[in-house]
């Protein structure tokens, strides 16, 4: 994203090689067809003014179970069935300098909501879903006045955990008419958001361009990824941000880590996916000029490792000025492929995975000459492959449908938070199939900004290759809960809705700990008419088995005592247990099993503010939660460098609990115990 024309002498001859390369790889395993008939107006009305650099998403705008198109500038267009859209340009009025968008719902209400990013002169503006393609444009608020908000891209996440989505809006000094900061809005519930101008992330000047969320560091929380570009200049740092819970101004702390806070690049999108398909993100970063796009290998314990194209292929050579990428498994093999999009009149990238290798294909005017700018992906037909809007000029934009011809086959999940924010936005859903005669995993995390200023459909996609059946499909939700199903048959969609709703009987965690050389989890069922069948324990994130140890006592709470355990070995427990609507899986807890020392925490009883004893054996960052019956966090403390010890404190505005059960959680250095509570009158 620049305001100067991309310096295109040094290219040339990369460009030149590289659509020698893709012509001479025959394409006939991936195919689209450009929707080309005038009566549908995307394409007729789809396409962006010249240098807009415009977004777009696929969402079920109305609720009726297909994918509606929303082009900034363009507005919303409906999908009525059998490839025929109805373009409402009233719905959502974005207009001016107008970029990007990202949607969520704000409100937690079942519909999603529209924020609008924009410049100068009209602003940036959020439109709430009020029911039947009906927007309304928030003039209230925080957000109520858009010229105050002035910027280029905006990322929905919930980055303090408490259910409701935060906003976060990207601000580009010195284009597109910004001259402010970012913007960090916290939902304060029901859809009403504060401004934290304290945060590390709203204060400062720079280029910055598309904003994305990812709990890249698995604790938990989203972090943030901004990319900077340069404005015209040289290459520079990005702005990378770990949340770091309330011990920091905002939550949020620049990272800078080498080698992902530490490489220079003309930064525009960090999109974090699974493409080598071994359980953890890596990350992939479009830049706009003068070097390649960066691939960064995930392998563990908090390293990244940048990758060359002797290892994965022209994904990691190939220059251009890049902006969008979007990753998708469009031929449903089990593994990612990406799509990526040039400025100016270079062309567009399709590069297919196999096994963690990419090659470039090309694939009529898809990978064409530009301009192209965002793009979206999204089955709109509902066939089970997946299909692109690209966002362009009258002659380059269109509407592609996928029409790749394979038995390979896939499953769609949608997610319905209900301790997490209704729409599952930073969920990992990770599902196990056979592919190639191999048990294999595959994962996803859920993203409103995963594309160049828009955001591919909510729903998550798998493509499943051979496979009839997930043997398992797991769902690990923003709050920390877990959704598990089993025998989940291929080719269709199934709907996960976070556990409290999901089954007829449910298993709550009563207490857990760790100590060396013992697990002890208890956990309470909502019901007594059921029978336990099992427990289950994965060992570091392998595979599921049933071990012994637990007990059913009065029918509705099970005890699990499990010695058979390592030092600094993280465990899964859940319970196998049959009611009247089948087998369900339960109740998962993880744990850190420490080496010599032992967490603890014990409430304290009497009136007032509730008082808690907390025992830590290390010298660290330590916090502890208080979470009502439901699941919904009342109260949280935290110490960034709480010393080694017992000591007592009183959980800030918790006088005034209402009677009834509660739940502590303690953790410090990857260990956590918890405790019951009964609040009485």
């Amino acid at each position: 994203m620049h305001a100067r024309p991309f310096a295109a002498s040094r290219l040339a001859a990369h460009a030149l090689a590289a659509m020698i390369a893709m012509s001479s790889v025959p394409s006939h395993a991936q195919d689209f067809s450009k929707v080309t008939d005038p009566a549908n107006p995307i394409v007729t009305l789809g396409a962006g003014p010249g240098g807009s650099f415009i977004g777009s998403a696929w969402v079920d705008s109305d609720g009726d179970g297909d994918l509606d198109l929303f082009v900034v500038r363009n507005g919303l267009f409906r999908n009525d069935g059998g490839g025929a859209f109805v373009h409402l340009p009233s719905a959502i009025t974005s207009q001016g300098l107008a970029t990007g968008t990202t949607w969520a719902d704000v409100d937690n209400d079942g519909d999603l909501d529209c924020f609008v990013a924009g410049g100068a002169p009209s602003g940036s503006a959020l439109y709430r879903n009020q029911g039947g393609n009906t927007f309304g444009k928030v003039t209230t608020g925080a957000l109520g006045d858009t010229l105050t908000h002035f910027g280029w891209a905006a990322a929905f996440g919930d980055y303090d955990r408490d259910g409701w989505i935060d906003l976060v809006l990207a601000a580009p000094v010195g284009f597109n008419g910004v001259t402010g900061p970012n913007r960090l809005l916290h939902n304060d519930g029901a859809g009403g958001f504060t401004r934290i101008d304290s945060s590390t992330v709203a204060t400062g000047l720079a280029f910055y361009t598309v904003p994305s969320w990812s709990d890249f560091d698995v604790d938990g929380d989203p972090d943030l990824f901004i990319g900077s570009g340069s404005g015209g200049g040289g290459l520079l740092v990005d702005r990378l941000y770990r949340n770091r819970f309330e011990t920091q101004s905002g939550w949020l702390e620049r990272y800078t880590t080498a080698p992902l806070g530490t490489d220079l690049h003309d930064g525009q999108l960090y999109n974090w996916v699974d493409y080598d398909n071994d359980g953890d993100l890596d990350v992939y970063l479009t830049n706009f000029g003068g070097n390649a796009n960066d691939l960064y290998a995930n392998v563990g314990g908090g390293v990244f490792v940048k990758r060359t194209a002797a290892e994965v292929g022209p994904i990691a050579s190939d220059v251009s000025p890049s902006l969008a990428s979007v990753w998708e498994d469009f031929d449903n093999d089990g593994d990612l492929d990406c799509y990526v999009t040039n400025a100016q009149t270079f062309a567009a990238r399709f590069y297919r995975n196999d096994a963690g290798v990419f090659t470039a294909l090309a694939i009529n005017t898809l990978t064409g000459g530009g301009p192209h700018w965002g793009a979206s992906a999204g089955d709109y037909d509902g066939d089970g492959r997946v299909d692109l809007y690209v966002n362009g000029s009258a002659a380059t934009h269109g509407l592609y449908r996928n029409v790749t011809s394979n038995a390979n086959h896939w499953l769609d999940v949608r997610l319905h938070g209900t301790a997490s924010n209704r729409a599952g936005i930073g969920a990992r859903v990770r599902v196990r199939s056979t592919i190639a005669g191999q048990p294999r995993w595959q994962m996803r995390e859920t993203s409103s900004q995963n594309s160049f200023d828009g955001m591919n459909r909510l729903d998550t996609h798998f493509g499943l290759a051979e496979g009839t059946v997930v043997d398992s499909l797991v769902v690990e939700w923003p709050s920390g809960r877990t959704s598990v199903r089993t025998q989940v048959p291929a080719d269709g969609l199934v709907e996960v809705t976070e556990p409290g709703e999901v089954t007829s009987v449910t298993a709550s965690l009563v207490e857990s700990s760790s100590q060396p050389g013992r697990v002890r989890i208890v956990w309470s069922l909502s019901s007594s008419a059921v029978q336990l069948v099992a427990v289950e324990r994965s060992v570091a994130g392998g595979e599921w088995g049933t071990i012994g140890g637990a007990r059913l006592e009065a029918g509705e709470r099970v005890t699990l005592e499990d010695s058979a355990v390592a030092a600094l070995t993280r465990y899964r427990y859940r319970l196998v247990v049959r009611d009247r609507d089948g087998e369900q899986r339960l109740g998962e807890v993880e744990l850190l099993v420490p080496s010599a020392f032992a967490l603890a925490v014990r409430p304290l009883g009497g009136p007032g503010p509730m008082r808690v004893e907390l025992t830590l054996p290390a010298a660290d960052a330590a916090q502890l939660e208080l979470f009502d019956a439901a699941g919904r966090r009342v109260s949280r403390w935290s110490d960034a460098s709480a010393q080694a010890g017992t000591r007592t404190i009183e959980l800030a505005d918790s006088g005034q609990l209402a009677p009834g059960l509660y739940l502590l959680r303690l953790r410090q250095s990857g260990a956590s115990v918890s405790a019951r509570v009964v609040r009485g009158h």
